[in-house]
């Protein structure tokens, strides 16, 4: 695209551009170097971020950018391998979860959650027990938390969990069924 700039504006700007369903590359590289870090967040988060984006983010200083950047698919070995060394926890323990590959399908999340030896710390239990696209995941993640006994839950937190676990009973009973 010649004119990035331009067809963010022609689509109301960056706030309106970053909720489309599809952005051109050459959209999210201007997004990725924007001064407001959610836009940033949102363009880590996106399944089609080029690598070269996500090597940008991952030196950013918001660690929110910095960990949806470790959560990504597509960002390489070697960027990984340096936000596992990051200074925020819940950054380094993504991209240490990715390295050990139990972050690639649901189930092997789900080992990484009931892991003795690897024992997740809390804050990514909880990120696994409310934004995990896996309805299995995070229920163990949500059970596993009850299991060490955290209670800085809030209702809404063991609401959603609540609701993920009778999902899962009613996703049973129609395949019996």
């Amino acid at each position: 695209m010649k004119y990035p700039r331009i067809w963010i504006a022609a689509h109301g700007g960056p706030g309106k551009a970053i909720l489309l369903p599809e952005l051109p590359p050459d959209v999210l590289r201007v997004l990725a170097r924007h001064e407001i870090s959610q836009y940033r967040e949102e363009v880590a988060e996106r399944p089609n971020a080029p690598v070269d984006v996500l090597e940008f983010l991952s030196k950013d200083s918001a660690y929110r950018v910095r960990y949806a950047v470790a959560h990504h698919p597509r960002t390489p070995r070697e960027v990984r391998q340096r936000l596992a060394r990051d200074h925020v926890k819940r950054v380094k323990g993504m991209a240490a979860l990715w390295l050990r590959g139990t972050a690639s399908n649901y189930r092997e999340r789900l080992v990484a959650v009931a892991d003795r030896h690897f024992y997740p710390y809390e804050g990514l239990l909880k990120h696994l027990a409310v934004k995990d696209r896996s309805k299995i995941v995070r229920a163990a993640a949500k059970k596993e938390l009850e299991r060490r006994g955290e209670e800085s839950w809030t209702k809404a937190t063991s609401a959603r969990a609540r609701e993920a676990l009778e999902m899962m009973e009613l996703d049973k009973r129609e395949r019996e069924s």
